[in-house]
């Protein structure tokens, strides 16, 4: 059987392609996740070991100043370098340490010099930008002077800070708390004799350590990553098996003579799956080359389309290529496991000659008929129940029921709609619309079987696109009720003169309101209060603005106050008990303009509110609004950073989630061209009676080209229609507990791309079965067996 099996390799090499590419794109896919998963974790850790790479050993569990300096005086005493990681809180901002060796420096120096002396230090770009401070300015902090010496990038490091001094400067802070000690040039044991209840770890073991935390002991990304990987596979398995159930019908009559002169059912069935193994050992191969290739391109487009995505350098780590090439090759000999067991059952002399049992009206027919419906009737029990519920487990197991039971009773749905499809298009292309409408439902289990993989990816795309959607849509409003105002500055008594001007003078400030206020007194808590202008045309939600006898607290004062339900307003030689709220409009508290009426006759500007354009940097903006509140000493509070992350990560996730489910719905077109081009093969003698009657080559590679766009455009407007379906329920489920905004959000417009780029592809996976059709010649078709 190996003569056998090496002769059909040699003879169906061209029909086994649809197979090969559809593997090789399913192990290319898990290649370039495991890049893209490698390169996300580097990129995301890499700040996390910044700091300890210069270290020879890490002493951690350090909490107090006291240890740490009894480390750093053993380990000098001992001919080392030490140097304590960690940060102090103080009014002007953060404060770390800079070692004075350039051993354990870390931070990387953009202009001026390093300390040198106590006294002495350097401030972090984006906080000298913030705080207005440049080399030479001095620097008061719990009550030392620092002359600033340098600007220093500290990078995406955990434990960037503000400032950065020597440690014999920051040890005298009271404030300063201690993360570990970066040690190099001594020992082990000289650190356990200054503190002997440290940890005392390798740097490398250190940040593994570290890595770990940040990933909480688990890979989600890995796991998320895997179930796209999972539907890939699984569009490849349909494909794969639709392929060999095609070739296996085909070859009958070649497995019925083996059968007839002596092989037996195990050695023919060995012979096909062997056939089965060699295809997945080479698109393996294959896919892990082209994965590679990819990984590369995708992680250095990322970059160069996103400054500031985190993503480390282009590596595929060795489990994940073995895996792709395992998995590859597990997948094809599984899906061409059951259509070889189904051809091989068959006896030869009923192979020999014309049969089919499969039709819908058969037995096989109405147990499938049966089944769909039942599946079909307790997925829909289980989806009406998670939507009243809302229980995740409900939605995934009447999803997956109700997705089954469509596969399940495809055969008798799929047809009907082509049959429909046909009908509209044959005013158009008239007989040409007709035999292609005919060709494509001949065999509808073959039919719905091509478009079955089609349809997993176009259904799980569109319940992703509404999904996002309406999760977006929900988002937004939930943004706009929690975050009304772009960002707002409050004064400690009056807002300077040239407050709005310098507001306006900042990029990307398109609008500053100010609020007329007094100064008042909140249970004993002096501070100006302010009224809600009449123009409150920059907020994006007035909803909870103060209603008479109201007040809106910022959350300093109402922490400070212990979040009270009422307080007493002491204004304008006037006492007022007002219910309490929490403000989302700034620090300032405010009050209706009735109740600042009641309270005193005359107002001065206390606060402003202040409007961002729509494409703003949200980063910059608030750099530069940062600036001048505190050039100005006012207090600034904002939400655009918050909403721009918030919507910054909604775009990114909906952008990897449609470029990860187009893989699979790559694969599955590339079934689509396989079933052409297999039926091209399997019609070549029909074809070239068609052409012997007068159809020209023209006419002929319309009607393949027509029966593709019938069979994507079925199989995406029902994938369209679930999947909607199933983008709502998710939405009802999972947003629907998270805030009552949720609701859905049909986006018609990537809907209707989403169909009609199914069939362009269709037109597309046509061409080269048409043009194989159109060039055989009448003749030569005829007498082909």
């Amino acid at each position: 059987m190996r003569t056998v099996t090496l002769a059909s390799l040699r003879l169906y090499k061209r029909r086994y392609v649809a197979a090969f590419l559809a593997v090789a794109i399913g192990v290319a896919f898990i290649v370039t996740i495991g890049a893209l998963n490698a390169s996300a974790k580097d990129g995301l850790t890499t700040g996390v070991g910044t700091p300890y790479r210069g270290a020879d050993l890490v002493a951690a569990d350090v909490y107090e100043p006291e240890r740490a300096a009894a480390i750093v005086d053993a380990v000098e005493a001992d001919g080392g370098i030490a140097s304590p990681m960690g940060y102090a809180m103080e009014d002007a901002g953060t404060v770390g340490v800079v070692s004075d060796d350039d051993t354990l420096r870390w931070q990387v120096l953009s202009d001026g010099a390093w300390p040198r002396a106590p006294g002495e230090i350097v401030v972090d770009r984006q906080a000298a930008k913030s705080n207005d401070a440049a080399i030479g300015d001095d620097i008061e902090i719990s009550g030392m002077t620092f002359q600033v010496v340098g600007i220093v990038e500290s990078g995406e490091a955990s434990m960037r800070a503000d400032y950065y001094a020597l440690w014999e400067d920051v040890s005298q802070l009271g404030s300063f708390w201690t993360d570990a000690v970066l040690v190099t040039g001594s020992s082990e044991s000289t650190i356990l004799d200054a503190a002997p209840d440290a940890r005392v770890l390798t740097a490398d073991a250190y940040i593994d350590e570290r890595q770990q935390e940040i990933f909480q002991g688990t890979d989600v990304l890995t796991f998320l990553l895997l179930i796209f990987v999972t539907i890939a596979l699984t569009v490849a398995a349909i494909v794969i098996a639709n392929t060999f159930s095609i070739l296996f019908a085909q070859r009958t009559s070649d497995i019925a003579m083996l059968r007839c002169v002596g092989a037996t059912q195990a050695q023919v069935r060995r012979s096909v799956r062997v056939e089965s193994l060699a295809i997945g050992i080479v698109s393996s191969v294959a896919g892990i080359i082209g994965g590679l290739a990819l990984s590369f391109g995708a992680i250095s487009a990322v970059r160069a389309a996103f400054d500031n995505v985190p993503l480390g350098d282009p590596t595929v780590p060795l489990p994940w290529l073995l895996a792709g090439f395992v998995v590859g090759v597990l997948v094809t000999v599984v899906a061409a496991w059951f259509p070889t067991r189904a051809t091989t059952r068959v006896s030869p002399l009923a192979a020999l000659r014309p049969a089919d049992g499969s039709g819908l009206g058969s037995a096989a027919g109405r147990v499938r008929l049966a089944s769909g419906i039942g599946l079909l009737l307790a997925g829909t029990a289980l989806l009406v129940l998670a939507v009243a519920s809302q229980s995740i487990v409900a939605m995934l197991g009447g999803g997956v029921l109700s997705f089954v039971s469509i596969l399940v009773l495809g055969p008798s749905i799929v047809p009907p709609m082509i049959r429909a499809a046909g009908a509209l298009a044959r005013p158009i292309a008239g007989a040409t619309a007709r035999i292609a409408t005919d060709n494509a439902i001949r065999n509808p289990k073959r039919t719905a079987t091509t478009t079955s993989a089609l349809l997993v990816g176009v259904t799980l795309t569109s319940a992703v696109v509404v999904g996002m959607a309406s999760t977006s849509n929900a988002i937004a409003e939930e943004n706009r009720v929690s975050y009304p105002v772009d960002a707002a500055v409050g004064a400690d008594t009056e807002l300077p003169a040239d407050t709005v001007d310098r507001l306006l003078a900042v990029p990307d400030v398109e609008e500053v309101t100010t609020l007329a206020g007094t100064m008042g007194s909140i249970d004993g808590i002096t501070t100006p209060v302010a009224s809600t202008p009449r123009d409150t045309s920059i907020l994006h939600d007035t909803e909870r603005l103060p209603v008479d006898g109201e007040i809106l607290l910022g959350d300093d004062i109402a922490r400070e106050l212990d979040f009270p339900d009422t307080v007493t307003l002491d204004a304008g030689n006037r006492q007022l008990t007002l219910d309490a709220r929490i403000g989302d409009y700034g620090h300032t508290p405010l009050v209706s303009i009735d109740t600042m009426r009641s309270i005193t006759g005359s107002t001065v500007p206390v606060a402003a509110w202040i409007g961002t354009s729509a494409g703003a940097d949200p980063s910059e903006v608030v750099g530069d609004l940062t600036a001048v509140a505190s050039g100005l000493d006012l207090q600034l509070s904002q939400s655009i950073e918050q909403r721009g992350y918030i919507e910054q990560q909604m775009t990114i996730m909906t952008a990897v989630v449609v470029g990860l489910l187009g893989i699979a719905v790559l694969i599955a077109l590339v079934g689509i061209g396989s079933t052409l081009g297999l039926s091209v093969l399997e019609r070549r003698r029909e074809n070239a009676l068609l052409r012997a009657l007068g159809v020209t080559r023209r006419q002929l590679r319309a009607t393949l080209t027509i029966e593709a766009i019938l069979l994507a455009g079925a199989a995406a407007v029902l994938g369209v229609a679930i999947g909607t379906l199933f983008g709502w329920i998710g939405v009802e489920v999972l947003i629907g507990q998270l805030t009552d905004a949720a609701s859905l959000s049909v986006p018609v417009g990537q809907l209707l791309a989403i169909v009609a780029i199914a069939g362009v592809a269709g037109v597309l996976a046509s061409v080269l079965p048409s043009r194989r059709a159109a060039k055989v010649a009448p003749a030569a078709g005829l007498t082909i067996e």
